[in-house]
């Protein structure tokens, strides 16, 4: 089977995701394109504009709504009530989520931190750590690595889920590595294997 294969989002990391597709695939297997995504160059805020300055945006409805409810509704098996307001904040990377979840009765934290350890026990890119954690985002600067941790404040009845991610990495090109190798059967952590940075 011969596969077109079309990368959004030239530059540095469209140029190693090509590099590293044509280093896996067989050449007649498949066509690479490499596009530049000016659509998302004219519409990303410039650093003066963010610069001092930390802002809530898409509050009536940000663009990945429908997807995060989607995936949420798959996950539980039901419609899931969400509330998603992103924060734009100067930083060169890196998106930090706090999430927030409504515990049923019974539930104590080392459950908690027991549930997330043994769910992504195997998992090479996600990172639980240990009760009490505050992930920062230079943690997994330039890697595919998503750390997490799991609070339950005041030992009442919310837990609270703090994850970090590389925006430019995880969230964009090294995800779509993950997601090639998966489907054309590579080890997943093929060409992925990379140490944070943190300056």
């Amino acid at each position: 089977m011969a596969w077109n294969i079309v990368i959004v989002g030239g530059g540095f990391a469209g140029a190693n995701v090509a590099r590293h597709l044509e280093k896996v695939l067989p050449r007649q297997s498949a066509r690479l394109t490499l596009v530049n995504d000016v659509n998302f160059l004219l519409y990303t805020p410039l650093l003066p504009e963010a610069a001092d300055s930390f802002k809530a945006y898409g509050v009536p409805g940000h663009r990945h709504l429908p997807e995060i409810r989607q995936g949420l509704a798959l996950a539980a098996g039901r419609a899931v009530g969400l509330t998603f307001v992103p924060h734009l904040t100067p930083m060169i990377r890196g998106i930090h989520a706090t999430l927030y979840g409504r515990l049923k009765p019974g539930v104590d934290a080392a459950d908690l931190q027991g549930l997330y350890e043994k769910r992504y026990a195997g998992e090479a890119f996600v990172d639980v750590m240990p009760a009490g954690s505050h992930p920062e985002t230079r943690s997994v600067r330039a890697s595919n690595l998503c750390r997490i941790a799991v609070h339950r404040p005041q030992g009442g009845d919310t837990v609270v889920v703090l994850s970090v991610i590389d925006n430019l990495v995880k969230g964009a090109a090294g995800q779509a590595v993950q997601n090639l190798n998966i489907m054309f059967g590579f080890d997943e952590e093929t060409g992925l294997d990379i140490v944070p940075v943190s300056p």
